[in-house]
């Protein structure tokens, strides 16, 4: 969009200047372009000019606006010139049969046929009327006047747009016009303008030097003083409304100019605008995402130390657990040492009953005799018997105690791991403790830093903010004291431009009353009323180049602005920068301070093991 509107703006600028380029006919090429007619009248004759500029340009620009509407093609303008000088031409055969008319039923008209008319005077008697009949002069009029409150550039607003949206798909490759292009458009468009100026007072100097020479070849006859003034009022008036109709022209050219300026601004501006609010919105996504990893980083960190103490707990538990289920063991082979002592117990008493009753039995069956020697040797056998299960069970005994030895060993030996289990327990259980409540100390004096810089930096923005409202205040004051000049200005200039009204009412009133109390025909009374409609419209030409002027002191309000502005960009953006810089330090500081803490934590960690390896070395 931004480009499309830039070569709207340039393709105006072209315009003017082509429009600017066009130089006016001269008064010399005017007498050459007339009609065969107006070239047969007397010596000294001067004749009505026909097809002039300004109703050319008037033509055209209604044309203009009307293919805007419709969309229809321009009408190429030498047929409207051809046009405008038929219809001058049947409009002067009309006025010049009825001249002849009225010269022929005047008593001036019937003895002026015998004698020489004066130079610069038709055969009847009456003096050069202009182009067109009085009627046809204030139509006209009217129509420049209608045309002359529109805004300028809006006859060809609609037409530059269908121009821009037709050749928007073929431009598009091309490269976009910075605003130092523009501006040197711009400045050689303002060159051509003032040569396009100089070119025309060149112009109307040359017309009023021929002027001046045909009114001394009209000053060598004699004409009556009321037909002089007639004649030099009327030229006087023809002169008038070219210059009338050139300020127009420049005023219009002047005003597209500024209104292409002030496009071209609009743009830049929003362009700026643009740039601004994206580098903010850019600057708010990058501290949203920095906090957002800070978060994260956070988050993992007790992740992990949570991760950390569960491991912790869980190796506590298993040790526990390990010191829990050996003891149950060391029970459970206690209880089973018992159960086996009772049950041998009574096995033992009834295989000595069995033994017991085999003797005797033995002892009825191999009667009195035998039972001395079996006894002897019985007795031997039981004796040898006990004695070696005396030795069993004294060796049993040695046996049991060693194995109640080597047992109360192995239990002294658990219990001594146990004990060594659980003060190993303890001091992880201190290590930890200790690690906790320096990683404690830490967080707390990491969130201690984080919000004496979160403060630091709420500080910082508070400073920041408060330096932009000043600068923002500034700015509004300085405009605001522009403004008000403008508008004391703009009332100096109303208040005069409405006394130059005023006045020249006065005087349009005053010429009017001395030209109907002077002249009481029918040509006098148009003359007249041309005359004040000419001043009407001078009135307007005033208030016309008032407003112009009105619209270039705006213009540089607004430029004076748009300088401000920038300066206040200018301002904020360095407080940015200073605030990118202090935060790019902040963030250095964090990490070497984050770099400290890991090492420092790292050097604890070594000193603790180092200080476990001791224990167990001392232990050993």
């Amino acid at each position: 969009m931004t480009k499309m509107r830039m070569r709207a703006v340039a393709r105006k600028l072209a315009l003017v200047a082509v429009d600017s380029n066009k130089p006016e006919p001269s008064s010399q090429n005017r007498l050459q372009n007339q009609t065969p007619s107006s070239r047969q009248q007397p010596v000294g004759y001067s004749p009505p000019q026909q097809g002039t500029q300004q109703d050319d340009l008037a033509r055209q620009r209604f044309q203009m606006q009307q293919q805007a509407e419709r969309g229809l093609g321009q009408k190429p303008q030498e047929q409207e010139r051809d046009d405008s000088e038929d219809e001058s031409g049947s409009e002067e055969a009309s006025i010049s049969s009825h001249r002849q008319q009225q010269a022929k039923t005047t008593p001036q008209g019937l003895g002026g046929l015998q004698c020489q008319a004066p130079l610069g005077r038709q055969p009847g008697g009456y003096p050069p009327q202009p182009q067109g009949i009085p009627q046809d002069d204030i139509a006209r009029q009217r129509f420049h006047m209608q045309e002359q409150k529109l805004r300028p550039g809006q006859i060809l607003q609609k037409q530059e747009g269908d121009d821009t949206e037709e050749e928007s798909e073929s431009d598009v490759d091309e490269a976009e016009p910075t605003p130092r292009e523009w501006q040197e458009e711009a400045a050689k468009a303002q060159l051509q303008q003032q040569r396009r100026v100089l070119e025309e007072r060149r112009q109307e100097q040359e017309s009023a030097e021929l002027e001046e020479e045909s009114e001394s070849d009209v000053d060598e006859a004699e004409p009556r003083p009321r037909e002089q003034q007639q004649e030099a009022a009327k030229a006087q008036l023809q002169q008038q409304r070219r210059v009338l109709e050139q300020r127009r022209q420049e005023q219009e050219r002047v005003a597209l100019g500024k209104q292409a300026v002030q496009e071209a601004k609009e743009v830049a501006i929003q362009a700026a605008e643009a740039e601004a609010a994206q580098a903010a919105k850019n600057e708010v996504l990058a501290r949203r995402q920095f906090q957002l990893q800070e978060q994260a980083l956070v988050l993992e960190r007790q992740r992990r130390e949570r991760e950390q103490a569960a491991a912790n707990l869980r190796r506590a538990q298993e040790a526990e657990d390990r010191a829990a289920q050996i003891a149950e063991e060391e029970e459970e082979e206690e209880e089973e040492e018992e159960e086996w002592a009772q049950q041998e117990a009574p096995r033992r008493d009834a295989e000595y009953m069995d033994q017991n009753r085999a003797r005797e039995a033995a002892f009825s069956e191999q009667g009195a005799d035998d039972y001395e020697e079996s006894e002897g040797a019985e007795r031997d056998a039981r004796d040898q018997a006990l004695q070696q299960q005396q030795a069993e069970e004294e060796q049993r005994k040695a046996q049991e105690a060693e194995d109640a030895q080597a047992r109360q060993e192995q239990r002294e030996a658990k219990a001594q791991e146990a004990a060594e289990k659980a003060a190993d327990k303890e001091a992880r259980k201190a290590a930890e403790r200790e690690e906790r409540d320096s990683r404690r100390q830490a967080e707390r004096e990491h969130k201690d830093a984080i919000n004496a810089q979160k403060a630091s930096q709420r500080e910082e923005q508070r400073a920041i903010d408060r330096e932009a409202e000043q600068a923002k205040m500034e700015t509004n004051l300085e405009i605001n004291a522009q403004r008000a000049q403008q508008r004391t200005e703009r009332k100096a200039a109303e208040a005069a431009q409405q006394q130059e009204e005023r006045q020249a009412k006065e005087e349009a009133k005053r010429e009017l009353n001395e030209t109907r109390n002077a002249m009481r025909t029918q040509e006098v009374q148009d003359r007249a009323q041309r005359k004040a409609d000419e001043a009407a419209q001078r009135l307007e030409q005033q208030s016309i180049f008032l407003e112009s002027q009105k619209a270039q002191k705006e213009a540089e309000m607004e430029m004076l602005k748009e300088e401000m502005q920038s300066k206040a960009d200018q301002r904020a953006a360095e407080a940015t920068h200073r605030q990118e810089q202090h935060q790019a330090e902040l963030q250095a500081r964090n990490d070497m301070k984050s770099t400290e803490d890991e090492i420092r934590a790292q050097r604890k960690a070594s000193e603790r093991e180092i200080a476990v390896q001791e224990q167990d070395t001392g232990r050993d």
